[in-house]
């Protein structure tokens, strides 16, 4: 009987797995090349650590499907920034004019 940790796994190859995160952008995503019995899949490039996936798919589909992720993560960082640009622009005006309101008090 084989008892080391590596008897308790099966070797996975071309599979591409997505697991919940905590922080945004609340997935992550990698190739999975163990399973354990438990359902935990090894993820080399995430830290060397098992995970729960949420979703297996082919290891083409989920690199597309991350790529996609990544690339609504850069629009979104693009868009957050416009809008913090703009807002920052309307509260000089509004200071602005609150400086001036005050200075015309005096």
């Amino acid at each position: 009987m084989n008892t080391s940790p590596d008897a308790e796994l099966t070797k996975l190859d071309g599979v591409f797995v997505f697991w919940k995160y905590d922080l945004y952008p609340y997935v992550l995503g990698g190739e999975a090349t163990k399973l354990r019995k438990d359902g935990a899949v090894y993820v080399p490039s995430y830290q060397g650590w098992f995970t729960n996936p949420i979703r297996f798919t082919t290891l083409e589909h989920g690199k597309e499907l991350l790529a996609r992720i990544k690339k609504t993560e850069q629009d979104y960082n693009r868009a957050r920034k416009a809008l913090e640009r703009e807002w920052i622009e309307i509260v000089r005006e509004v200071s602005e004019g609150m400086l001036c309101a005050s200075a015309g008090d005096r």
